[in-house]
């Protein structure tokens, strides 16, 4: 019975080593290059859905920038946690990937990495198109020399500050000076009126950026219920999101 015993541990590991060998080489396979194993390669997804913006293609799924940046809107802790994550190597990485899934358009804003990042996008290939967002009308040139965007889009909250202290005409000299500098010209909000005026007023923007709340309107005080910091509303999606619709 001792060598019995013996026998059947001896059977048992041969079996595991003969299953470990057997998922190695499939691992193997797994990482080779496809033509080598006589398979092809897997066709890349095509481009998704577009809009036109101007004489561009924009698809419909853009990659935005607030993770990037370290804007969670959860706090500084996970804003932290964000900034330690989008390296300059991997927030480049990050557009590729997102290039190669078929979309064509990064929105971006002004950072410390900001200028590496869309410098090394373009060196490696990429024809991704990049939309700045930004405030202050001195600015733009520089930034567009820099980065090459097709479109400049003045910040939401800078806009709602603009506006409410009586200083719209700050984001429309913005606006100007984007086409002045030849890209498209665009105005962001967080408050669903300051997109209103602008449309009722005839302004000659390209497009219009929104967000679905209205994270910079006043508070009373703080909310015994809300920690975040923010004021989020049930009601405010359906507010801006109407209001696009009319626009």
């Amino acid at each position: 019975m001792p060598g019995k015993r013996c026998d059947t541990k001896r059977t048992g590991r041969r079996q595991f080593l003969a299953q470990l060998a057997t998922a190695a080489a499939a691992a193997g396979l797994a990482g080779a290059d496809p033509s080598a194993a006589g398979e092809q390669p897997a066709t890349p997804p095509a481009p998704l859905p577009t809009i036109a913006l101007g004489s561009r293609r924009v698809t419909r799924l853009i990659a935005g920038w607030n993770p990037i940046g370290g804007y969670s809107y959860l706090g500084p802790h996970t804003d932290q946690h964000m900034k330690e994550y989008f390296t300059a190597e991997r927030t480049v990485e990050f557009l590729l990937n997102c290039e190669r899934e078929g979309i064509n358009t990064h929105q971006f804003s002004l950072g410390e990495k900001t200028a590496e990042v869309l410098r090394t996008v373009r060196e490696r290939g990429s024809k991704m198109q990049f939309i700045g967002l930004d405030s202050g009308r001195s600015g733009i040139r520089a930034l567009v020399e820099s980065t090459q965007p097709i479109a400049m889009v003045h910040h939401g909250g800078a806009t709602d500050k603009l506006f409410a202290e009586g200083k719209s005409q700050e984001v429309h000299d913005y606006v100007k000076e984007a086409h002045d500098r030849g890209v498209l010209a665009g105005v962001s909000a967080h408050n669903p009126d300051c997109i209103k005026r602008i449309a009722d007023e005839g302004w000659e923007v390209d497009l219009f950026m929104t967000c679905f709340y209205f994270l910079t309107r006043k508070q009373a005080g703080p909310s015994d219920t809300l920690h975040v910091g923010y004021p989020f509303y049930a009601a405010d999606p359906q507010a801006m999101t109407a209001l696009v619709r009319q626009v």
